[in-house]
């Protein structure tokens, strides 16, 4: 199952988004690094999926998804959330964009096609 909270009104994003888990905060203590913790902020939406334990943090903007850093989960798990948050994003009509991703998932996920 994948789950994404989504701003749906622009004028009143706060509305449609969660504050984090705990689930989330123990993933940006373990696995983050500086952008991360842009994923705590209330006002992004945080993209999971079941049986991962991690989290994708974005901006929607309009049908374009802004994904800030890299999915924070262990780092052989970077690559399936990353997919499966690129299929998420191609069924719902959107872009998906990454801003100040590492060079692993660069080289690991990027180049697959998942991501354009």
């Amino acid at each position: 199952m994948v789950r994404l909270k989504v701003c749906v009104n622009p004028a009143h994003p706060t509305q449609h988004h969660d504050r984090g888990t705990e689930t989330d905060l123990h993933s940006v203590h373990r696995h983050g690094w500086p952008i991360t913790h842009a994923a705590l902020d209330p006002e992004r939406c945080r993209f999971r999926v079941d049986g991962l334990a991690g989290l994708i943090a974005c901006t929607q903007l309009g049908r374009c998804a802004v994904v800030l850093g890299n999915p924070i989960c262990a780092p052989d798990d970077q690559g399936r959330l990353a997919a499966a948050f690129a299929d998420h994003a191609r069924q719902q009509g959107w872009s998906a964009v990454v801003a100040v991703a590492s060079a692993r998932l660069r080289d690991k996920v990027l180049g697959t096609g998942a991501y354009e």
